[in-house]
Order: C-alpha cells, then sequence, then structure tokens
C-alpha cells in the first residue's frame, strides 16, 4: 500500500494526463467525457487532503500557515470553477475556456505542493506517512462509491459533506419569480379585503344616515301638514259695516245724557 505522499503525486500524475488529452482532441463529445472524469477525481482528491493530509501536516513543527491556507483557498476556486463548468450542458467555446483555466489552475497548485508542502510533510518519517495513506485509501474508496452513484451530475464534495446541491441560475431565478407572484397575490388580496372592507363601512354609514333621514322626515311630515293647513285655512272675515258699528259711540246714548247747563 503506497504512503500518502505517493497517492497524492499518483493522483497529480493522472489528473494532469487527463489535462493533455482533454487539449488534445478537438471531439467536443470526447472532450465533455474527459473533463467529467477529472473534476471527479479533483474533487476526490482535494478531499482527501482537507481532511486527512492537510490537518496532519499543519500538526507539524515550523508548517507556514500561510501555505496551508493558500492551498485551501486554491481548492475553493476550484470548486467554483468546477460547479460553473458542470453547469454547462455540452462542451461549447465557454466549457473548453472554463476547463483550460481550471487546468492551468490546477497545475500551478499541484507544483506548489510537491516543491514545498510534501517535503515538509516527509519530515514526519516513512511510518507515518504509510499511516496516512491507510486513512486516505479508506476514504477514497468511500468517496469513489459516492462519486458512481452521483455520476457527476452533484458535487462529489457537497455530498460527501452531507451538504444539498446547490440551486443553479435558472432555479433561483424561478423561485424569485414564484415568490413574486406570491407576494402580488397576497398582496392583491389584502388591497381587495381593504376596498370591500371600505364599501362596506361607507354603505353601513350611507344606511345609517339614509335611516335616519328617513325618520326624521317621518317625525318632520305631521308637523309640516299642520302647518301647511293653517296657513291654506282662511281667517274669518268681518263685515266692514259691523266694525263700523263698534268703533262709533251710540248715538241713542249721548242723546239721553242730560245737559250739565241745564
Amino acid at each position: 500500500m503506497p504512503d500518502a505522499l505517493q497517492m497524492l503525486r499518483d493522483d497529480h500524475r493522472e489528473v494532469q494526463d487527463m489535462f493533455k488529452q482533454f487539449d488534445a482532441t478537438d471531439d467536443r463529445a470526447e472532450k465533455k467525457m474527459i473533463a467529467d472524469k477529472a473534476m471527479m477525481e479533483l474533487e476526490i482528491h482535494s478531499q482527501l487532503e482537507e481532511e486527512i493530509f492537510y490537518p496532519a501536516v499543519r500538526k507539524q513543527d515550523d508548517v507556514e500557515a500561510d501555505m496551508m491556507n493558500e492551498a485551501m483557498e486554491e481548492h475553493h476556486v476550484v470548486d467554483l470553477l468546477i460547479g460553473e463548468i458542470r453547469a454547462r450542458r455540452s462542451a461549447d467555446d465557454t466549457f473548453v475556456a472554463k476547463f483550460t483555466v481550471l487546468a492551468e489552475m490546477v497545475k500551478h497548485h499541484i507544483e506548489e505542493e510537491e516543491t514545498e508542502m510534501l517535503p515538509k510533510a516527509a519530515e514526519e518519517g516513512q511510518e507515518r506517512m504509510a499511516q496516512l495513506g491507510q486513512q486516505m485509501e479508506k476514504r477514497k474508496l468511500e468517496l469513489m462509491k459516492k462519486a458512481q452513484g452521483a455520476r457527476g451530475k452533484t458535487s462529489i464534495r457537497a455530498s460527501a459533506n452531507g451538504a444539498s446541491k446547490p440551486a443553479t441560475r435558472k432555479t433561483a431565478t424561478a423561485t424569485k419569480r414564484t415568490t413574486a407572484k406570491r407576494t402580488t397575490s397576497t398582496g392583491a388580496r389584502s388591497g381587495a379585503a381593504k376596498r370591500t372592507a371600505r364599501k362596506t363601512s361607507t354603505g353601513t354609514a350611507r344606511g345609517r344616515t339614509g335611516s335616519s333621514g328617513r325618520s326624521e322626515a317621518r317625525k318632520a311630515a305631521p308637523r309640516a301638514r299642520a302647518t301647511s293647513s293653517r296657513a291654506a285655512s282662511p281667517r274669518k272675515s268681518v263685515p266692514a259695516t259691523s266694525r263700523a258699528r263698534a268703533a262709533a259711540p251710540s248715538r241713542r246714548k249721548v242723546a239721553a245724557k242730560p245737559s250739565a247747563r241745564r
């Protein structure tokens, strides 16, 4: 069984050969097949390093933290590129360009690991590297089984970590549209309810006002009719002759008075 250092170097040689195969063919379907296999190998390789190899190297004395942190960030960028490449349905020009950039980054990463990190790890001795190799070999078999089940449709590293599949742009757009429709529908229902409530309130108020007006009208009607009747009924007229008789003094009474001089 190879030790950890030999396992990593073998993985490096394998993926570098795939990069050469990718560049050597012009067949789009073949490029897609090579790229899918290379990305699967890269994900398994990165998972082994992050879970087992990198933590062991960090525990060594005089290990530069910057070297380890930079390696982790390079893994992160590779993961992002793999996700974008997998989102392409066919090996079009964008697919080829992205995979070419991915290959260049991985080549740079391999060079730094083999010239800096692997020699530092070798200082721990052959026995320690054999122990790490045994752990990595066992874990690799588990990851390979998951990779075969995934068939390149989902991220192997996400599956290994128990994470859910990240949403694609189309899925995210559809979710936003659905959310917007629900919000609009809810707003419309809320607006309709408010308008209905206002109409009901206004109608009730008008009903009350109309009812009150009709009651007042009923009460005022008899008074109006009485007033109208009084105004319409003529006063009894007194003959002018009678008024003159009442105002004039009785001649008979004046004549009957005795004279004061007698």
